[in-house]
């Protein structure tokens, strides 16, 4: 059951859920587009174009706990976090075949993410950064390629609204949104000790390993969540309202 977080909006679903929905997604010969919900998205709010590409898109996730607190104090249920990183682990290990492109990351990374990729076993079909300019033949590069899942890295909410305004263009796949985790793929970047993932601190790790790039992400993303969390418990006692009708 997809659930309105103020602006934002989310699918109701566990871990189990998401997987059997990317699976399905994946075995179905037609464009979806997957987002995933974290900080940024978070934080991203109050983007009009981000959040008309919320409404048409056909799964949204949590991948962060900003996105998965404020949905539940929401009213969300069932909603489990599933990082992007461990998604996609599990789509590559039960669907083996997939033709995999990846669009994102610093000029360079996407390729060496493929590379590393290929290496594992893992079939990708196209690799480039996110810095083309000329849409046009990044489409047609990504047609001629025919993958059926597309990881799509150009950080929220731009590579959400990429998406959106594209689909009508956009060759039959599965397209997921995974922000820097190209950078993880390319091992570039290292992952959160497991012991500060299951602890939940993820976000610690990244600020102080680059908080320059990270900390303004954060700072307003503890007020976006508080703000979110806040409104939705005053809503669910009948003291707030909905911003998507303002």
């Amino acid at each position: 059951m997809r659930i309105s977080v103020s602006t934002l909006l989310i699918d109701d679903m566990d871990r189990g859920s998401v997987l059997d929905s990317c699976l399905n997604h994946l075995a179905t010969p037609k464009v979806s587009v997957v987002l995933a919900l974290h900080v940024t998205a978070v934080n991203a709010r109050y983007d009009r174009e981000f959040t008309e590409a919320l409404v048409a898109a056909d799964l949204i996730y949590a991948d962060g706990n900003s996105a998965l607190l404020a949905a539940r104090a929401w009213g969300a249920r069932s909603l489990e976090r599933f990082v992007t990183t461990d998604l996609f682990a599990e789509i590559c290990r039960q669907a083996p075949l997939a033709r995999i492109a990846i669009i994102g990351g610093d000029p360079g990374v996407a390729l060496l993410a493929a590379e590393r990729l290929r290496h594992a076993g893992v079939n990708v079909v196209f690799a480039t950064d996110g810095f083309r300019r000329d849409d046009n033949f990044l489409l047609q590069e990504l047609t001629a390629s025919a993958p059926n899942l597309v990881l799509v890295g150009l950080g929220m909410p731009l590579e959400a609204n990429w998406l959106a305004r594209h689909r009508d263009r956009l060759p039959a796949a599965m397209y997921m949104t995974c922000g820097g985790m190209i950078r993880l793929l390319a091992d570039v970047e290292r992952r959160a000790p497991k012991q500060l993932q299951s602890l939940k601190l993820e976000w610690l790790f990244r600020l102080v390993k680059d908080p320059k790039r990270t900390y303004q992400r954060y700072l307003f993303g503890v007020w976006n969540m508080a703000c979110l969390t806040i409104g939705g418990l005053l809503k669910r006692i009948g003291l707030g309202g909905d911003e998507r009708k303002s």
